[in-house]
């Protein structure tokens, strides 16, 4: 139940269709109320523009039990960069909600997918704080730790990712390439036959396959790898 006692005096506009536009608490001039009016046939993105939260300041914290609903709202609606801002201005809030984790990989691998790997992997590694059980940020930051060629802590997080989910096939994926790289070629191989196992389909798992058994001297066996990503 959100009812509350609204404040005297408040007014309402409405749009011609009968749709509530806006809520007025406490006085409001003509200006602003022309201003308004002329923007009721306006497209919502205008109207979200003029409702961000960040347009005033807060007196205190927004308490409220549907926060994370409204920060995942602005994110749907492609305000990720609000949704972020949002996320860490009440993060102390956040904290408490269940479905928060599933927020924080969603900020975080848009983080990621814009070119904010150092952001990204700040995000990453706050949403293990919260649920060190989850393999979807284990395995991100492997992909991160790799990409930086810190190859210890992405052979760390990719093992991590494995232990909660023995059938991730990106998590054999990469420590099949992160062994390989370091001389360990029949670890590597057991990694690449699960990945063909759960991916029989997938081109580039047997090609990496077909390598490792080269690298083992399985000259047979990566010459059928190699045929068979050929098909």
């Amino acid at each position: 139940d959100f009812r509350r006692t609204w404040a005297v005096p408040t007014s309402l506009l409405f749009d011609e269709s009968g749709q509530l536009a806006v809520i007025y608490i406490g006085p409001v001039g003509v200006e602003q109320l022309l201003a308004d009016v002329g923007q009721l046939a306006a497209d919502e993105r205008v109207w979200l523009d003029s409702s961000l939260p960040f347009a005033g300041r807060w007196s205190g914290d927004l308490r409220h039990p549907n926060l994370r609903k409204y920060i995942e709202t602005y994110f749907d609606r492609g305000f990720q960069d609000n949704a972020i801002q949002l996320a860490e201005r009440f993060d102390h809030l956040l904290k408490s909600d269940p479905e928060y984790p599933k927020l924080l990989v969603r900020l975080a691998q848009h983080l990621q997918m814009s070119g904010a790997p150092v952001q990204a992997k700040k995000k990453f590694l706050q949403l293990l704080k919260l649920a060190p059980n989850n393999a979807t940020a284990h395995m991100e930051l492997s992909k991160l730790y790799y990409a930086e060629g810190n190859k210890t802590d992405a052979l760390k997080h990719a093992e991590a990712a494995l232990r909660l989910d023995p059938n991730h096939a990106l998590a054999h994926s990469i420590l099949g390439v992160l062994l390989l790289e370091q001389g360990y070629g029949s670890e590597a191989v057991e990694h690449f036959e699960k990945l063909v196992e759960l991916q029989p389909e997938m081109f580039d798992a047997r090609l990496r396959l077909g390598a490792a058994y080269g690298s083992v001297g399985r000259r047979a066996a990566a010459i059928e790898q190699f045929h068979h990503a050929t098909l």
